[in-house]
Formats: C-alpha cells, sequence, structure tokens
C-alpha cells in the first residue's frame, strides 16, 4: 500500500484521533486504518447505521474528539462547517470535488480504485476551486497517462482516459478475459516495475500546472 497522505499530514502524533467512515468493502478503509495504525493513532470505526448519517457523525466526532477522517465530498461539506475548530486535517475522494475549502483543516483530494490498492494520488486543496478540484500526480514509482481511444498520449490539458502503471493489481480473480481486457502491456513502459498498464476507463487530464485532474 503507498499511504502518501500520511506521516506528518493526516496523523500527526499518537494523540491524534481518527475515525472510519468506509465500509469495509471499500478501498478507502485501508488508508483510514493503517495510516494512523502505523503512527500509534487511535481510531472510531463508524457503524453503518452512523456512517449514513451526517448529522450523527458530527456529533459522535464532537463527543469523541475526531481530529481527521475520510467524507466524500457530499458529505464534507456537510460535517466540515460544524468541526472546523476540532479537525486538524480530512481527506476527501470518490467522486469529484467542487469549490470545498478551509482555512483551518487540511484537506487532501485523493484519488485511488482497488485496482491501485490504496490511493493513487493526492493534492492538498489550496483554495475552492469553482469547477474541478485537482487530485495532484502519481506517488512515487508510479505514472499516469493521459490516453485516447487509440492508446496515444494526449498533450496537457486534453481530456481522456486515466491509464496507471506501477503501484496496480495484477489482475481480477478468476475473471481473466477481464484483466486482458483492463490490464495491458505498457508500450511506454521503462522497465520491470511498469510493464503493466491499468486502464481505469476515468477520463482525466492534466491541468497547466502538471496536476492531475478527475473529469
Amino acid at each position: 500500500l503507498s499511504l502518501a497522505i500520511r506521516g506528518n499530514t493526516l496523523c500527526r502524533t499518537a494523540q491524534d484521533v481518527f475515525q472510519s467512515v468506509a465500509s469495509f468493502s471499500f478501498i478507502a478503509v485501508a488508508l483510514e486504518i493503517f495510516t494512523p495504525l502505523s503512527l500509534g493513532g487511535t481510531i472510531h470505526i463508524a457503524g453503518d447505521a452512523l456512517r449514513k448519517d451526517a448529522q450523527a457523525l458530527v456529533e459522535h466526532m464532537h463527543k469523541h474528539g475526531i481530529t481527521t477522517s475520510f467524507f466524500p465530498p457530499q458529505m464534507a461539506r456537510i460535517v466540515l462547517p460544524q468541526l472546523e475548530n476540532q479537525l486538524s486535517s480530512m481527506v476527501v475522494g470518490s467522486d469529484r470535488v467542487i469549490a470545498l475549502h478551509s482555512d483551518r483543516v487540511r484537506i487532501f483530494n485523493s484519488y485511488g480504485c482497488s485496482e491501485t490498492c490504496g490511493p493513487m494520488t493526492s493534492f492538498e486543496i489550496d483554495r475552492a476551486y469553482p469547477d474541478i478540484t485537482p487530485i495532484g500526480s502519481a506517488y512515487a514509482a508510479s505514472r499516469i497517462y493521459i490516453l485516447d481511444d487509440d492508446g496515444n498520449r494526449l498533450p496537457d490539458g486534453h481530456e481522456g482516459e486515466i491509464c496507471i502503471s506501477g503501484q496496480i493489481a495484477k489482475g481480477y480473480l478468476n475473471l481473466p478475459e477481464l484483466t486482458a481486457e483492463r490490464f495491458i502491456p505498457n508500450p511506454f513502459s521503462q522497465g520491470e516495475d511498469d510493464k503493466i498498464l491499468f486502464r481505469t476507463n476515468d477520463i482525466g487530464r492534466i491541468n497547466e500546472n502538471g496536476q492531475l485532474e478527475y473529469v
């Protein structure tokens, strides 16, 4: 697992208190659980009923002194205004992020999927973006390509399919046809570590600052 939104940003000391809101079937749970455990932090695991009720989560976070958590953007908009004086950091992801920012809480917009074995990119949100908030650049030992329908690399600013090499799975269990379709030989490979390219089916682009945007 490559958990680059960690260390001095997410769970900074053993005194930080992390809340896990993701279902155990969602890849974000790896970030939520292993990051604080690796740093000696405390985790409160929200049950199914609690994670679906934004106001109940706010009350739970107030009661237990939660300092950092992952939220989908829609829930983050509800939770953030009520917890800006308590939270130190927040991670958002799983959907497009628009007009989300705080002067008090460090917010990281992350991108990843099950096939990338966890978060693949992250971007610390520095202002409220009215259209598309960047999701950062690839973590170390991985590469991101924006390709057209014919598999050609597109210039920055052009929309195409997000394809990834490096930190990816080997394929799908007992699904050889789908594996062959989505995990293909990487024509841009520079060595053994990036010889396979994963096609995400997501559409994105690289902006003028070299940051990936999820479209």
